[in-house]
């Protein structure tokens, strides 16, 4: 009934609500991946204008997924560039699933979420813009599945 799903709707809005309370995000952007197919040359880019040195922050990347993606993790290659164009160059592993093939993400039906713990208790060193850019490093060429890939920079206090 109309009831029924307007309760629904205002029942995922508050814990929306509810789990972003306590946080204290700086930046959150997720970008799209080509109709689901993430392709190996397609590099998501983030800027991030940071004016506290001070602060420590917690980064983290969001990935989106439906049930369709076929491996247990994902490779990432993450780079970064402070204000001064210094890079830096990580990989990282994130687990979608555990060995059981239980999805580790939350969501809907098919559409799971999940973030990944990168960059834990740091400092930006310099004001300016931080450059971000996050392409898998999975031996498919394409990677089916994959929806979104996000950044999310939190202060920490």
């Amino acid at each position: 009934t109309i009831k029924s799903i307007n309760n629904l709707i205002i029942s995922i809005i508050c814990l929306f609500i509810l789990a972003s309370c306590g946080r204290n995000t700086t930046y959150n952007k997720y970008l799209p991946t080509n109709d689901g197919k993430w392709h190996m040359e397609e590099v998501m880019s983030f800027d991030v204008d940071m004016q506290d040195t001070v602060s420590h922050y917690n980064i983290l990347l969001g990935i989106r997924h439906n049930t369709s993606y076929k491996y247990q993790n994902l490779w990432l290659f993450v780079n970064s560039y402070s204000p001064d164009s210094i890079p830096l160059r990580d990989t990282v592993e994130c687990y979608l699933s555990n060995n059981k093939g239980e999805w580790l993400g939350k969501g809907i039906g098919d559409n799971l979420s999940m973030q990944v713990l990168y960059l834990q208790k740091i400092r930006f060193p310099k004001y300016g813009n931080y450059h971000f850019e996050i392409s898998h490093a999975m031996r498919d060429e394409t990677l089916v599945g994959i929806e979104n890939i996000g950044l999310e920079i939190q202060k920490i206090e």
